[in-house]
């Protein structure tokens, strides 16, 4: 039973995450290396792959493992002791185990396995961990594929196994041709490595291996179905479409968020309303709903105008004030459960954080006027003080950083060179965005919203009401030119169309910020109620966070 919950788990938050390539870049690759040496690591291939082996979990290592996190608790307090010492002893590959364990009701294995876990060494992070799997994947050595599936069952972090997995689909196909490892794992008895060969060889592209990929879809586990399925139309195959609507009725209640969300960016705004409950009727009637649209719209679906790539991960970002100080704030991104992932506490009075690579976070600071790149401990890698008053940031689609301030919209490149500054009136900006074909939308102080062209050049404006007049707001622009908008003095969150009409609203008591997300719903920070909420296209609240501070900014990835 625990073989099967660690493999379960593992596959189950896997799904969740996005699709992130593997750095291919000598700057990436360098980073990586630096982490790797850093703790004392190798960084050549050889070196990597003993690395990943000795973290392999083999199947006596899970019968001995298993046996030894029952031994916690034992009624004898050597068999106790010993047990805790070979855990530690036997290193990474215990990780997974004793993660459940943790939970374990019996509150003496609970606290042992959670000393076990403090004591198992820094090389087992994930941090480290990802970096070897990414180098691994630069160096592509023999043996490199079947490590990478080896490993993947043994990989407890989500973010890790997505990157062997991203892996696997670099150095498990070589000139359209699949290593035959990878083609063997797609029948392997393990169902994370069924759902891994799968999903690799559909990132890969190649179309040789396409029917057997396709078996998975209806595979005896639901969440290999899931990952595949959603492998598959990211390559844009539709024929697993039929797959993943079977799932809104048959799938786990902790995966169907992501199949709806999933089946909601390809219906748009034809998407069945969601569910209200999640009875088994309820999941029923939503399926037959979802087979209708399909049956309806199926033929005439183009998958290569839908964005199906970027998968959320469940991570929420957040950028606050502390109560206690006017200055004094910081940047942390919790999970789904609210764990704190990680901080930075030396920030000050932060207006806006967006996480831009996997290891880097984007922040704009109010009180200097500061736009900085930091790594997750908070350590500067670059930053840039500019003279307009500073009231958020953006990363572009290009890489470069847009600065938005009360008189100014400055495009920054990825040195903090000045390459694009377009002038506004004095205490003229609330808050700005740019969109992907190069126009500016902003938020005036007397209650407009303006459309600008790529050089400054106002388009159109319409009334959208007061936002709030404090610092850390934002505006969010949609597809078709819509726009979505926190209104703070009517505690509403409003979307308008490219005309100014009303086409959604919300009820949230002094919304400072929002995030429309790639499920349909909408992330909204209330800052005076420090509070961080997520509603539903009905305005109903599906999940919510307080927050220590008043909360200016928040984002989910």
């Amino acid at each position: 039973m625990l073989r099967l919950c660690s493999a379960t788990i593992v596959l189950a938050l896997v799904c969740l995450a996005g699709p992130r390539a593997v750095p291919a870049g000598p700057e990436d690759l360098a980073s990586d290396q630096a982490i790797l040496r850093a703790s004392g690591v190798g960084v050549e291939g050889p070196a990597l792959l003993t690395f990943l082996r000795k973290r392999t979990l083999g199947e006596k290592d899970r019968d001995r493992i298993a046996r030894l996190v029952k031994q916690l608790g034992s009624d004898e307090f050597e068999d106790r002791e010993k047990a805790s010492r070979e855990l530690v002893e036997v290193g990474p590959v215990a990780r997974t185990q004793l993660q459940l364990a943790v939970r374990d009701k019996d509150l003496e294995v609970s606290r042992r396995a959670a000393r076990a876990l403090d004591e198992i060494g820094k090389s087992s992070s994930p941090h480290v961990l990802s970096a070897v799997v990414r180098v691994l994947a630069h160096h592509k050595p023999a043996g490199a594929t079947e490590a990478l599936l080896d490993y993947l069952a043994s990989a407890d972090d989500p973010d890790v196994a997505e990157d062997v997995v991203r892996a696997l689909a670099t150095v498990g196909v070589k000139d359209g041709k699949a290593d035959a490892a990878l083609v063997k794992a797609l029948s392997d008895k393990l169902a994370i490595k069924r759902a891994g060969a799968g999903e690799a060889l559909s990132r890969a592209g190649g179309k040789a291996h396409r029917a057997a990929v396709r078996k998975l879809l209806a595979d005896s586990e639901p969440v290999v179905r899931m990952r595949v399925a959603l492998a598959l139309l990211e390559a844009k195959d539709k024929e697993a479409i039929p797959a993943l609507i079977e799932l809104v009725e048959k799938a786990p209640n902790e995966d169907r968020e992501r199949v709806e969300e999933m089946l909601a960016r390809l219906a748009g705004e034809k998407a069945p309303a969601p569910l209200a409950t999640a009875d088994a009727a309820a999941r029923r009637k939503q399926r037959l709903a979802w087979d209708a649209w399909y049956r309806d719209n199926g033929a005439a679906l183009d998958l290569a105008k839908i964005d199906l790539g970027s998968r959320l991960l469940g991570y929420t970002v957040i950028a606050m004030r502390d109560i206690r100080g006017r200055n004094t704030g910081k940047v942390y991104e919790i999970d789904s459960t609210g764990k704190v992932r990680w901080e930075i506490t030396d920030v000050n009075y932060p207006v806006f954080a967006q996480v831009v690579k996997r290891d880097r976070v984007l922040i704009a600071e109010q009180t200097f006027n500061r736009i900085s790149e930091r790594n997750l401990k908070g350590g500067i890698i670059w930053q840039k003080q500019v003279t307009t008053a500073l009231v958020g940031a953006q990363r572009l689609p290009n890489g470069n950083t847009l600065a938005i301030g009360r008189n100014q919209l400055i495009e920054l490149d990825k040195n903090g060179k000045e390459v694009l500054t377009i002038n506004r009136p004095a205490y003229d900006v609330v808050t700005a965005a740019r969109d992907r074909d190069g126009q500016f939308g902003i938020i005036t102080t007397n209650g407009r919203f303006v459309r600008l062209d790529a050089t400054g050049k106002e388009l159109k404006s319409f009334p959208v009401g007061f936002l709030s007049s404090g610092w850390g707001t934002n505006v969010q622009l949609l597809p078709r030119g819509r726009v979505l908008v926190p209104n703070y003095s009517t505690n509403k969150v409003i979307e308008y169309d490219d005309t100014g009409k009303i086409v959604w609203e919300a009820s949230v008591t002094r919304p400072s910020s929002v995030r429309r997300l790639p499920n349909g719903n909408t992330l909204v920070t209330s800052r005076i109620n420090r509070k961080v909420i997520e509603i539903d296209k009905n305005g109903r609240e599906v999940w919510s966070k307080m927050v220590d501070g008043y909360a200016h900014y928040a984002d989910r990835r």
